[in-house]
């Protein structure tokens, strides 16, 4: 399938799927499991951030993330207390709210400290795009997609 096809049809997917009055976590998942056909990952992240102080006010996992929790506190430190162009908070303010692991490097993502110290010996992830959900200026929430070797 071509990709525009393939890109306007999750748009299109995620668009009734917002407009289905559907409870947040039906929603996020149904959103993420479309996302998957035109952006392919094995696991993925979103947190919701409030508004006014971007605290981290909810998480939810997908895929090979699912249900595997014990390291949701460091990760919480690495993704929250730590710098780098792509975490989330730099998102939040740069000019474009979407970052590719491998593109940002320059193809050596064992440059980000949290693919290289977290995401590769704990999970097995090669690489991670991520995105800040931004209202103009105010960010509600990101996702992280992580694909395999």
């Amino acid at each position: 399938m071509p990709r525009g096809l393939t890109a306007a049809r999750v748009r299109q997917d995620v668009d009734v799927v917002a407009r289905a009055g559907l409870d947040l976590d039906t929603f996020l998942e149904e959103a993420t499991e479309s996302l998957a056909r035109a952006v392919p990952w094995v696991g993925a992240c979103i947190a919701t951030h409030d508004p006014s102080t971007h605290l981290l006010t909810s998480a939810r996992k997908y895929g090979d993330l699912r249900d595997k929790n014990s390291h949701d506190h460091e990760f919480g430190l690495i993704e929250y207390g730590t710098w780098e162009p792509t975490a989330f908070t730099e998102l939040a303010r740069a000019e474009s709210p979407a970052a590719g692991v491998h593109l940002v490097t320059g193809g050596d993502v064992e440059r980000s400290g949290r693919m290289s110290r977290f995401m590769k010996p704990n999970f097995a992830f090669a690489d991670e795009a991520r995105l800040a959900f931004r209202d103009g200026r105010q960010v509600w929430g990101a996702m992280a997609l992580f694909r395999g070797r």
